[in-house]
């Protein structure tokens, strides 16, 4: 007898949830390395280091103390915020399907 795996919802809803418990654990380890002395040392006149200079990520946007943080923060951000806002507007839509 072979054993088949129950599907507990659609795929959509597992893929925003997986997505959002991702990104959330990712802000969460940042918080923890921003509270040790830790810092990541970068070459100067590199791309990165002129991005972590900018005004933006040294006086607007600026949840951690750590510059390095804050971009990492941007660029997770831009990763996972639109798979979470795809796959609840899928989720969204095949409920309504079903009704």
């Amino acid at each position: 007898m072979v054993m088949k795996r129950k599907k507990d919802g659609p795929a959509s809803l597992r893929r925003c949830i997986a997505a959002l418990g991702l990104f959330l654990c990712l802000l969460l380890m940042m918080y923890l390395f921003d509270t040790t002395p830790w810092t990541l040392n970068f070459r100067e006149g590199t791309l990165f280091e002129n991005l972590l200079n900018s005004t933006f990520f040294t006086e607007w946007f600026v949840p951690y103390r750590t510059p390095e943080f804050n971009v990492l923060t941007v660029l997770f951000a831009v990763i996972f915020v639109p798979e979470i806002i795809i796959s609840t507007i899928e989720y969204i839509n095949a409920r309504r399907k079903k009704q």
